[in-house]
């Protein structure tokens, strides 16, 4: 699926952050932006119907040109408020104008962010369609028989001025066009094994340096250096020798390794066995000799090291405290 338009609302705007399209508010909502589903920004939509008035009235719109595409789906992130209702019905339109309604969505609980999606593939009047719209409503409950409003927190009261927030508002598709046919390679023995080394740690991302003719393996808790002289027979020169001790019950862990004009560079994370994490560290090292020459910290559980093109820098992906 390709995402076909999407809103963040970062920067406390309603212009989408990905593809074309138009957010609007119905029936006279209000809105204004606050803080979004795990940060960032989101649109905060308030002044609904006064109790008992104006079911299916109020709320959101996002007009999508879905040209192109098909198999439409759509997500977004909805908050109640305490005292906003409920209970919100998603409708499509295939013209922009006459709307049904596809699904009925209802909050257990206030103040919460809920993760929402809708399948939309079997309504085909959706797919390639300039005029492709949908709205988000304040419903009662249940929304076509009941009178009343009930409010997202059972022990709150509704009130028109509840809020409800959106983020990440998302629509996908599949593309109508005909794929290309798969590529049909000259050669499929292109590749051709010429030698083996078994290596008892396991083996997990190799480095390899063309002037010492080294292979930098991260393997288990260690990086092994295999001399690649003669790729018909590698063997094992040995270890890596990471620098420094670490902190009482911790231990290095070896996550990444990547190789640059001759250096080594390795992630290292600094664990105990139930993985609380201290700081990270990239380790240097020389690659013809093995030789430690630096180290850096960085954040918890580095991982992914990679050099700039140009070898000038390092970057790796820090993943963060695992507890």
């Amino acid at each position: 699926m390709a995402t076909i338009t999407q809103w963040t609302f970062e920067g406390d705007v309603i212009t989408p952050s990905t593809g074309t399209g138009t957010a609007s508010l119905v029936g006279g909502a209000t809105a204004t932006f606050a803080t979004g589903n795990g940060g960032g920004r989101g649109w905060n939509t308030s002044t609904y119907p006064t109790q008992g008035t104006g079911n299916k009235t109020r709320g959101v719109q996002f007009a999508v040109p879905t040209t192109g595409f098909q198999d439409i789906q759509v997500s977004f992130d909805l908050r109640h408020s305490n005292t906003a209702a409920n209970t919100v019905v998603f409708q499509y339109s295939t013209d922009g104008t006459s709307f049904t309604d596809s699904l009925t969505f209802r909050a257990t609980a206030g103040d919460t962010f809920f993760s929402r999606s809708v399948d939309l593939s079997a309504i085909t009047g959706l797919n390639n369609n300039p005029n492709t719209t949908f709205r988000i409503l304040s419903a009662f409950d249940p929304p076509d028989t009941g009178t009343a409003y009930v409010p997202a927190n059972s022990t709150s009261t509704y009130n028109p001025a509840g809020t409800m927030r959106y983020d990440n508002v998302t629509i996908t598709g599949n593309s109508t066009s005909t794929p290309p046919p798969a590529p049909v390679p000259s050669d499929p023995n292109f590749l051709r094994q010429i030698g083996v080394f078994g290596s008892a740690n396991g083996a997990e991302i190799p480095a390899y340096d063309p002037a010492s003719k080294r292979l930098f393996v991260v393997a288990g808790s260690v990086i092994e250096i295999i001399n690649l002289a003669n790729p018909a027979n590698p063997s094992l020169i040995g270890n890596l020798s990471f620098n420094g001790t670490p902190a009482p019950g911790f231990s290095f862990v070896p996550n990444s390794v990547a190789v640059k004009n001759g250096i080594v560079a390795v992630a290292l994370e600094e664990a105990d066995n139930l993985k609380n994490q201290n700081p990270g560290q990239v380790q240097f090292f020389n690659a013809s000799t093995g030789q430690f020459l630096k180290s850096v910290t960085v954040g918890f559980l580095p991982d992914a090291v990679t050099f700039s093109p140009d070898g000038t820098k390092v970057l790796t992906a820090n993943e963060g405290n695992r507890t």
